[in-house]
């Protein structure tokens, strides 16, 4: 009985010294998942989905439209911008073909016809004075004379100006403020233009559509999540190295990593070690503590191309 006994505490402490092995073992690893970047495609105007162009899991490449977020109301703005900048060249041709001979001829006549009336008021105002001086009429026909060529006069300068305005053209000051209206208005039909392609959401790069978070008919909040994508590039691991181990590796470093269904470990290059810890205790950081901090980094894999997303990974700590 008591030699039992012996050999039943003999296996307890087996296991123990084992189970202490193997946690020792796996406290010498980094352990991570394998990454690709991920793309979130944002709605930049608050629509209705009306076509949803590829479905989930599919390759895309760069420029493949995903998603199309309805038009109506952004082509009216394109059209009502198309047609201010249509009206404000016209107004800039204008000003700088200057006036049509018609206009000019029009302006001749009309300060003709004024010069004739002025001269005909002038020599009734000199014989309305003649009389006044022999006392034939009374002042107040005299002042009335007066009225009427000094009114004559004025009309025929004003005419007179405005022939010179038409002969002369635009003045350059009034082009140069049409030729600003003209591109100001086309810098906003660029704008409502690039509002419109926007409605048009593509793939920005070549890789793979993981999820639509809206649904076909669902209007879109502006500034929403409306595609996701991974991108087609270089996987990497993401991994949390314990602190005691940090000071083992710097960004460049070749290392090996483990994955679960492959016998040969997976070569890699350490791209990033964060600065900053991802998991730190709420008390003081005494030397037993900071064995808890753990570092994020991203190790760019080689020949992993094959392997899916958030694999599980681990590399082996020195």
């Amino acid at each position: 009985m008591k030699t039992q006994r012996i050999w039943h505490m003999l296996v307890l402490l087996g296991l123990l010294t084992s189970l202490a092995a193997c946690q020792k073992m796996e406290d010498r690893s980094a352990y991570g998942t394998l990454e690709r970047d991920r793309l979130t495609l944002l709605a930049t105007d608050s629509e209705i989905i009306v076509q949803q162009a590829v479905s989930k899991g599919s390759a895309v490449q760069r420029g493949d439209l995903l998603l199309q977020l309805d038009t109506t109301r952004q082509q009216a703005r394109v059209a009502q911008a198309q047609a201010e900048v249509g009206r404000l060249r016209a107004a800039l041709l204008q000003y700088q073909n200057g006036s049509r001979e018609e206009q000019v001829a029009s302006a001749r006549a009309r300060v003709s016809g004024a010069q004739t009336h002025f001269n005909e008021a002038e020599k009734q105002w000199v014989r309305i004075k003649q009389l006044r001086s022999q006392s034939l009429v009374a002042a107040a026909d005299l002042d009335q004379a007066q009225l009427e060529r000094d009114l004559a006069n004025a009309q025929l300068t004003d005419y007179q100006q405005q022939l010179r305005e038409l002969e002369t053209g635009t003045r350059v000051e009034t082009i140069a403020q049409a030729q600003a209206a003209v591109q100001s208005a086309e810098a906003a039909l660029a704008q409502e233009q690039k509002h419109l392609e926007d409605l048009s959401i593509r793939a920005t790069r070549d890789g793979v559509l993981e999820d639509f978070p809206w649904q076909l008919g669902e209007r879109v909040p502006a500034g929403a999540v409306a595609a996701i994508m991974v991108a087609d590039t270089q996987p990497y691991a993401r991994l949390f190295i314990p602190e005691p181990s940090l000071a083992h590796y710097k960004v460049g470093d070749t290392v090996k990593i483990l994955v679960d269904g492959r016998a040969q470990p997976l070569q890699g290059r350490i791209r990033l070690i964060s600065q900053q810890a991802s998991f730190t205790p709420h008390f003081a950081l005494y030397q037993t503590e900071r064995t808890r901090l753990m570092y994020v980094s991203e190790v760019l894999l080689d020949n992993a191309s094959d392997l899916p997303t958030g694999i599980p990974l681990q590399m082996p700590l020195p």
